[in-house]
């Protein structure tokens, strides 16, 4: 012969109270950190892509200040295809190049990305920030031939 064993209030139990709070304090914040990741890749394939290009462009520049111009024109234009929006107003990158561009030079051009920490659907951007900063060094053509 089997017990039945009979269920009081105090066993009901809270499974779907356990259950809502255990997503929503767990398995939310979770789920938006795992979405930020590729963003922040695109921040860095963003950095290193424009780095790559800022430095060709000082490299073949006819001068310092005139590579300098062309190279932050360039990362300018580039940054709204990898979605970033406001890259000169407010400081979220940064272009230098360093070096003369002489032939048989080295030229490295350097870009600073500041990319959110957390962007929350619905609400925006967060205050914490990640920054990347890539450099690359070209040479220019050591048989390059121009009037100055």
């Amino acid at each position: 012969m089997r017990h039945r064993r009979r269920v009081h209030a105090a066993d009901s139990g809270f499974g779907t109270l356990e259950f809502v709070v255990g997503v929503a304090i767990l398995l939310i914040p979770v789920m938006l950190l795992v979405l930020q990741i590729p963003r922040w890749l695109e921040y860095q394939d963003f950095a290193r892509s424009a780095v790559a290009e800022a430095s060709r462009v000082c490299a073949g520049a006819d001068t310092a200040a005139e590579g300098q111009l062309r190279a932050v024109a360039l990362v300018a234009a580039m940054a709204p295809n990898y979605g970033i929006r406001d890259a000169g107003a407010s400081g979220v990158l940064s272009v230098t190049c360093a070096g003369a561009p002489e032939p048989g030079a080295t030229v490295v051009a350097t870009v600073r990305v500041d990319a959110p920490a957390l962007v929350f659907p619905g609400f925006g951007r967060g205050t914490y920030h990640a920054t990347w900063s890539v450099s690359h060094a070209e040479i220019v053509d050591p048989y390059r031939s121009y009037d100055r």
